[in-house]
């Protein structure tokens, strides 16, 4: 709120608890308010004494190799955009569909992931010497793509 202290304070005191609940990119309250500087000093110390508004993921970490081992296409369908693109962006894996954005995807364990701001969607792959698979949940929907060769 770049340093709206009285919106930020009647937004927490309508909906207590909200503080602790993520942005679109996964991106906690705290953390949108130390982005802005100076002019939010006044909001990132509220949010200290209010608590609760920095819960960042814990991602456990992956190798490179194991990063490395689940890029590529993974495809669910015999048109040109039915596949998902998964790449390596620095350390973390980006899931990509033709024509959208890409979506960092955020690790929970165990190969197992969902993309920033979507915290009830999952992403679990399966590799092994002669296959990938991709599996979404959404949570009710449940979508397999293979990776291509």
């Amino acid at each position: 709120m770049l340093g709206r202290l009285d919106v930020v304070r009647a937004f927490i005191s309508a909906s207590p608890g909200i503080q602790k609940t993520k942005g679109p990119h996964s991106i906690t309250l705290m953390k949108h308010a130390m982005a802005g500087g100076a002019l939010s000093k006044p909001v990132v110390e509220y949010l200290k004494s209010v608590g609760d508004a920095d819960n960042a993921t814990v991602e456990p970490p992956l190798t490179s190799e194991e990063l490395t081992a689940l890029t590529g296409a993974y495809v669910f369908g015999s048109a040109a955009d039915e596949r998902f693109d998964i790449t390596l962006v620095k350390d973390h894996l980006n899931i990509t569909r033709p024509g959208h954005t890409a979506r960092t995807l955020i690790h929970v364990g165990s190969l197992e992931f969902y993309p920033g701001g979507a915290e009830a969607v999952r992403i679990a792959f399966k590799v092994s010497a002669s296959a990938a698979t991709l599996t979404l949940r959404d949570p009710d929907v449940v979508l397999v793509a293979r990776r291509r060769v």
